[in-house]
């Protein structure tokens, strides 16, 4: 396992995307009210996301919601313009799903309009038998396709959109997960946001407490902690999960930074502290002008090198250091 990006929409916001359209954050009660976000397609709108780094094989999660049986989304896989490979999910009056991808259809399962679908990818493109294309839903493969080519291309992918096809209804997107390593299986993304004051306030705030200058959702750039000078560290408590029995798979940290001015630091480092060793992630480029998203991803608890646990996430302070 080797989470690549976590994203559940809880910021409230799609500053980690690129908006094809009129996508939009949506309180996500048709998703079920673990989450506090989803994003919202209707016909012609879509989301795109880069990946941090190029990959050759991505097991991709997200759950999906069609409020209509005419719904369509796509699922496409790129470097850069090159189309690798795309699943297609259709509803129709039955309601079914039919999923598509490079050399026509793969595979079929039922879709259920109105609740909420676990969809799981797994893709590597390539143009000889090489390449693998699997997909999921709620679990149980649907499609298959190994020792075949599942590309025009044997390249790595960059860039994953999705994109509603049909133009009937709102299609619900959430709990947004890639591994370059392993299945997901069934998961969901909860949202935490910093609630109070951490063992360490050495950013500035541009009013009252650093916390409250960072604790909004969606977020708002009217307020901020700043510092110019490196190896400044801000820690937040944060709030505890819902109670409820699960088990924790990884933990990313997110932020809204931004350069403005001559700038001593240009990068900024996320950090965690479930106990009493802090991690911090590795020194994240921050842009320059407009605020944009930083993150770090752990999946493992520093304190002990062991899973996560409630109750470590429970006592947890987050936070972000400023480097060069």
């Amino acid at each position: 396992m080797s989470r690549i990006v976590i994203d559940g929409f809880e910021g409230g916001d799609l500053s980690g995307w690129g908006n094809l359209g009129a996508s939009v954050i949506v309180p996500s009660g048709p998703m079920g009210l673990r989450n506090a976000g989803c994003c919202q397609l209707t016909y012609g709108s879509g989301i795109t996301r880069n990946l941090p780094t190029p990959k050759s094989e991505l097991y991709l999660h997200c759950r999906v919601l069609f409020a209509d049986v005419r719904d369509g989304l796509t699922v496409t896989f790129f470097n850069n313009a090159n189309r690798l490979g795309w699943v297609l999910l259709q509803g129709s009056a039955v309601p079914a799903a039919q999923l598509f991808g490079p050399g026509g259809t793969h595979g079929g399962g039922a879709l259920i309009t109105g609740e909420s679908v676990g969809l799981e990818i797994h893709y590597k493109p390539d143009s000889t038998a090489a390449g693998l294309f699997t997909v999921k839903l709620n679990g149980v493969v649907v499609a298959d396709v190994a020792g075949i080519g599942t590309s025009d291309y044997t390249l790595p992918i960059n860039n994953i959109t999705f994109t509603a096809t049909t133009s009937f209804a709102h299609i619900h997107v959430d709990d947004f997960i890639l591994d370059d390593a392993a299945w997901i299986g069934d998961a969901f993304v909860c949202g935490l946001f910093p609630s109070g004051a951490g063992v360490s306030a050495q950013f500035t705030p541009s009013a009252g407490s650093n916390y409250a200058c960072v604790d909004e959702s969606p977020a708002n750039d009217a307020d901020w902690v700043a510092t110019n000078t490196a190896d400044q560290i801000d820690f937040y408590a944060a709030g505890d999960l819902p109670a409820e029995a699960y088990s924790i798979k990884g933990i990313a940290v997110q932020a809204r930074a931004a350069i403005t001015g001559t700038a001593v630091c240009a990068h900024l480092a996320l950090g965690i502290r479930p106990g009493t060793v802090a991690a911090f992630s590795g020194d994240q480029a921050v842009t320059h002008d407009s605020f944009g998203p930083v993150t770090g991803i752990w999946e493992t608890n520093p304190d002990s090198s062991a899973p996560f646990t409630p109750a470590a996430i429970n006592g947890m302070q987050i936070g972000l250091k400023s480097r060069v």
